[in-house]
């Protein structure tokens, strides 16, 4: 069917960068669903649309595709798809740095019965960052949930986001080794998938041995795998992302850029991320050693 193969292609050149290609196909998908009356590949093209343009913080564009597709699932009783598309909002909220929105929202869908797992996945990995920035012991559980779901699925767009979670959760916790352990695992995975985002996601935690091509990576996670904490602090500003950038400026140990990441951290309610960047003043902050592994940055 014509509708599900351009959605297919939309998908694949919007994962790996060209998102003019890909919008293009996917739009013309949804409209002949649509035209169609093909309601379910409809949804389809809407959760390809919002989940790519969340990944890819593409915000705006994010907000519209969800508040349309959950529009036009609830209104055609399209059940599964719309917990799918609820459950992208929640890691927008997330990422928005609305996290009380997020919990909320990820708690409401996780207490449905029926929920299948590819409808879990999503609200469990951001119940997982958020009580693991808050310090809060419920994130072991979230995480546990989130790999083992991830697991059972085998997909990178999976793997990576539960891999990157317990990354992050180990650097709260103090754990650098857990962070590095965590992304290695995922890693063999992540670098063969097309998608700069779900590879820096992983990569940016790795431990400075591995050698990482920063020029796959997306723009923010290739600067930080390079040590440039404060471009990867300022590209996350320009993103709408207030907690990557006040964790760019935290990883970075400088004592000025941490002071200015526990105001974010505390700005967002973020606890354990605040404490552990008070810890690091305490321990005297100053700079991180540059990174030996990373190869050129490809161009063109």
């Amino acid at each position: 069917m014509r509708v599900h193969a351009l959605n297919n292609l939309g998908t694949m050149e919007v994962t790996a960068g060209d998102l003019g290609t890909g919008q293009g196909l996917l739009l013309e998908s949804l409209e002949g669903a649509r035209t169609a009356g093909l309601h379910e590949h409809a949804a389809r093209a809407y959760c390809n649309l919002a989940s790519a343009a969340v990944v890819q913080r593409r915000h705006p564009e994010a907000r519209r595709y969800l508040d349309e597709g959950i529009e036009y699932c609830v209104d055609r009783d399209l059940d599964s798809w719309t917990a799918y598309l609820e459950g992208i909002l929640c890691r927008f909220l997330l990422d928005r740095g609305d996290t009380q929105a997020a919990c909320t929202r990820a708690e409401a869908l996780l207490r449905r019965e029926d929920l299948a797992a590819i409808d879990a996945i999503e609200p469990v990995i951001v119940l997982a960052h958020a009580h693991a920035r808050r310090g809060d012991p419920r994130a072991a559980g979230h995480l546990a949930r989130a790999h083992a779901l991830a697991a059972g699925m085998g997909e990178v767009q999976r793997v990576a986001p539960a891999a990157a979670a317990q990354s992050e959760a180990a650097w709260v916790a103090g754990d650098p080794a857990g962070s590095a352990a965590a992304a290695a695992a995922a890693w063999p995975a992540a670098v063969g998938a097309d998608c700069p985002w779900n590879r820096g996601s992983v990569a940016t935690w790795l431990s400075p041995e591995v050698e990482v091509e920063t020029g796959s990576l997306a723009p923010p996670y290739a600067a930080e795998r390079e040590g440039r904490w404060a471009e990867a602090a300022a590209l996350w500003d320009g993103l709408g992302c207030p907690f990557e950038r006040a964790l760019a400026l935290a990883r970075s140990g400088e004592r000025s850029a941490l002071t200015d990441a526990v105001r974010g951290f505390d700005r967002l309610g973020a606890t354990g991320a605040a404490a552990r960047a008070r810890a690091m003043l305490r321990a005297g902050g100053g700079p991180r050693p540059g990174r030996r592994a990373a190869l050129p940055t490809r161009t063109g």
